[in-house]
Parts: structure tokens; C-alpha cells; sequence
């Protein structure tokens, strides 16, 4: 679990309106966030998206509240996100920013991104585009 863990729920809690759901991207081995997300907010539909089924298997089985998705953020179909409120990814590989970034725009979801950190994620946070709104937190401008 990152030492952040909680800090990331509480910021994504509080920009949370209940009007649809949370999406994870990339949950791998690492559904912390998802799980504490749910259980700050238990009225909320939280997904899980992997493109590997062992890992949406493991967050099944650690925390059975949470929907699973099997679905590759490359090849998304839009209309499948209809109703998303809130996109996130932690620590994402930097090429699959714009796919979210494109998503997030497509269907109105605010979109947040945990790099790595900044410099070593290999991305660059344009502040035009990008709002930091935690030392390793940043949301997309809408």
C-alpha cells in the first residue's frame, strides 16, 4: 500500500458528487485505493479496470464490494463509460495518460493521475493542462 493511500481517498472523496461512478485504471496486484474508496463512500460504484484477469481475480477476492472490469485502456469503447464521474490511475505507465485524458473528456469524468513522481513517471504535468492538487496528485483541468 502507498504511504498516501489515504490521503488519495480523502482527496478523491471530497471531489466526489455521488452523480456516477469511480474508475480505476490499471488496479493490478494493488486495489488499496479501490477498496478504501468503497468503504469511505459505500453507496458509491466503484470499478476496477485491468487488461489482466489474474489481477481483477486478486482484487476480487480482496474485496468483494468492488465491480471488476476487464478491459484494455488503448482499446476502450467510450459508450461503456457513460455515467463515470471520476477517473483515476496510480503510478500508470506515461503513454496511457492520453487515453484516460481522452476518455475523461469524452464522457465529462474528472480525471486524477498518481505518478510515480513526476520526474520519474516520464509524463509532464503541463500546469495549463494539469491541476496539482497534492505534492503527487494531479487532476485534469476541465
Amino acid at each position: 500500500m502507498l504511504t498516501d493511500t489515504y490521503m488519495i481517498v480523502e482527496a478523491i472523496a471530497k471531489l466526489y458528487s455521488g452523480r456516477g461512478a469511480i474508475v480505476e485504471f490499471g488496479v493490478g496486484f494493488n486495489p488499496w485505493i479501490a477498496c478504501n474508496l468503497k468503504k469511505r463512500l459505500p453507496e458509491a460504484r466503484v470499478i476496477a479496470v485491468d487488461r489482466d484477469l489474474r489481477a481483477l481475480n486478486y482484487t476480487r477476492s480482496v474485496c468483494p464490494d468492488l465491480e471488476v472490469k476487464l478491459d484494455d485502456v488503448t482499446n476502450l469503447k467510450v459508450d461503456d463509460y457513460s455515467g463515470v464521474e471520476i477517473v483515476y490511475s496510480i503510478r500508470p505507465p506515461p503513454e496511457l495518460i492520453p487515453y484516460m485524458e481522452l476518455l475523461a473528456r469524452r464522457v465529462g469524468a474528472l480525471l486524477i493521475v498518481r505518478p510515480l513522481t513526476e520526474g520519474e513517471s516520464g509524463y509532464v504535468f503541463d500546469e495549463r493542462r494539469w491541476v496539482r492538487i497534492h505534492p503527487y496528485l494531479y487532476m485534469l483541468r476541465v
